[in-house]
Formats: structure tokens, C-alpha cells, sequence
């Protein structure tokens, strides 16, 4: 199976570790657990950047990434499943320095959210975390909208932490539907765009609800920001802090070299010539 370049040195590295095993390991209270947030690259899939969750424990030497974005390019239709959401990704762990290594070398900004967790909860998601990736578990139907590499992050620390957190809506500034979320992150002049807007119907036009917020991974980041979680009966902010691991200019979405609006009009024109020249020849005829 050929993945994706960026991926395969990442999978090699989980093949030659296999014999790490979390399942029976129990984070220390120096341990972090982090929402990772990953900037848009230049391809499809990568325009709406990404989310992962990152386990840090320096007493066990652990620092691991939980990426739940692993897929096969080579796939048949590949990108024809990828804009009707009819896809298989995966759970992947893996070495976070080694996802540093990738997205520097695309030039992709990262930053991380350092969560209030208690050593309890921490261990909840960690465990989890090993549990889902285990070959057997680590596939899933991704859903580009409602059960994403980004949702998937964020509805597995609110599981983790039940009625303790609570979301705070002020990250929405204006109602915008799903679909008006989703073409903020595209050029409207690319084959991507009108293809995922043409593929996946009319189910886009409703207004999104704050928690559907989160298949942007932007909005997940913005989503932790504006949380708070019950401390002693206190609300204390989800987020410790938020820090910068990669610092680089956000990547502009750009509309395609042989773009729909130029094969469009380059058509029209073709259309229009056809016309003038089959009247000048006199070959139209009415009736």
C-alpha cells in the first residue's frame, strides 16, 4: 500500500516500534496531554489543516502524537470518495518529533493547546488513545463533516471529561452554515471546490451548532480557548497554555492554474465561435 509521502517514513517508524505497547503504562503527574493544531498545506485534503492530540510524559520518556489523519492516496477515486466523505482513515501513533520534521519540511505553522487535566483524566485519554489504535480498532468511515480527524480529538476529551467542561459559544461571531464554514477554508476558483460543493448536496446549508463547529481544525483550537472545566466547584480554563512549535506564514488558498472559470469561459468562447461561424455559413436554419 503506497500512502501518502509524509506518512511513510512516519508508519515505518511505528512498524520498527511495535514492541511499545501503552496499554499497561500509567502516565506520571508530570505528564501533558495537547491538542495539536497543524496549519493548511497546498493539497486538497490539506487546505482545512489539521488536529491530533500529543502525550508528553518525561518521567516514562514518552512524547507521541495520535494522528486519526492516515489514509491511502493511491486508492482508486481516491479524490472522488475524499469530496463525498466516502473514505477509511485510520489511528496512527507515532514519535511527535518526527511530525514536527513533516510539517517543517512543508513550511505548515503547528501549535498546541496544554490541557487543565487531572492525572486521572489524563490517564482516561491516554488509555483510550492506545486502546483505538491498536490495529484491529484504528479504522473508521470518515465523515468530512461530523466524524473527521478533527472532531475525533475533541469528542474524545469531552467523553473524557463528561459534565465537568463546558462550552462557551463567544468564538462564534456570525450563524454561518456548514457550507459557508467549509468554503472559507477553499478557493472558490479550483476543481476541489466545486466538486465537494456540488458532491455533497443540500445537507450543507444549515446553520452549524457551536460543537459542529469542529471539523475545522481552527475552530477546535478556538472551541478549548473558549472552554472552561468545573474545578472543585471553581471554572478554571480548559486551555493552560497555548504555545507555537512551528512559526510560519498561513498558507493562502490560491485558485487552480486550469481553473473552472477559465475552462468555463475558454468553452463559452469555443460555443460562441461555433455559433457565429455556422451562421456565417449559413447552415442554421429556422423551424
Amino acid at each position: 500500500m503506497i500512502l501518502h509521502k509524509k506518512y511513510f517514513l512516519l508508519l515505518l517508524l511505528l512498524l520498527t516500534s511495535k514492541a511499545f505497547t501503552g496499554q499497561n503504562l500509567q502516565l506520571s503527574t508530570y505528564a501533558e496531554v495537547s491538542v495539536v493544531t497543524y496549519g493548511p498545506g497546498e493539497a486538497l485534503f490539506e487546505k482545512f489543516g489539521h488536529t491530533a492530540v500529543r502525550i508528553k510524559d518525561p518521567l516514562l520518556r514518552l512524547d507521541l502524537v495520535y494522528n486519526y489523519g492516515i489514509f491511502d492516496t493511491s486508492e482508486a477515486d481516491f479524490y472522488v470518495n475524499f469530496t463525498k466523505g466516502f473514505m477509511k482513515y485510520k489511528l496512527v501513533r507515532y514519535p511527535f518529533k518526527n511530525s514536527v520534521e513533516s510539517y517543517q519540511q512543508d513550511k505548515r505553522w503547528i501549535k498546541q493547546q496544554v490541557l487543565n487535566l487531572t492525572v486521572k483524566e489524563k490517564n482516561q485519554i491516554f488509555g483510550f488513545l492506545e486502546q483505538n489504535a491498536q490495529p484491529k480498532n484504528a479504522s473508521y468511515y470518515y465523515d468530512p463533516f461530523f466524524d473527521n480527524c478533527s472532531t475525533k480529538p475533541k469528542n474524545i476529551l469531552f467523553s473524557a471529561l463528561e459534565d465537568k467542561i463546558i462550552l462557551n459559544d463567544n468564538f462564534i461571531v456570525a450563524k454561518k452554515t456548514i457550507r459557508q464554514l467549509m468554503n472559507s477554508e477553499l478557493h472558490w476558483n479550483t476543481w476541489g471546490s466545486l466538486g465537494i460543493n456540488i458532491a455533497l448536496g443540500n445537507r450543507l446549508d444549515r446553520v452549524a451548532t457551536p460543537q459542529e463547529y469542529a471539523f475545522l481544525p481552527d475552530y477546535v483550537f478556538k472551541i478549548l480557548a473558549a472552554s472552561k472545566v468545573k474545578r472543585n466547584e471553581k471554572l478554571e480554563d480548559l486551555v493552560l497554555k497555548t504555545e507555537t512549535i512551528l512559526d510560519y506564514e498561513e498558507k493562502v488558498p490560491t485558485s487552480d492554474k486550469l481553473s473552472p472559470f477559465l475552462v468555463f469561459f475558454l468553452l463559452s468562447i469555443l460555443g460562441f465561435f461555433l455559433t457565429i461561424t455556422d451562421y456565417k455559413n449559413a447552415t442554421r436554419r429556422d423551424g
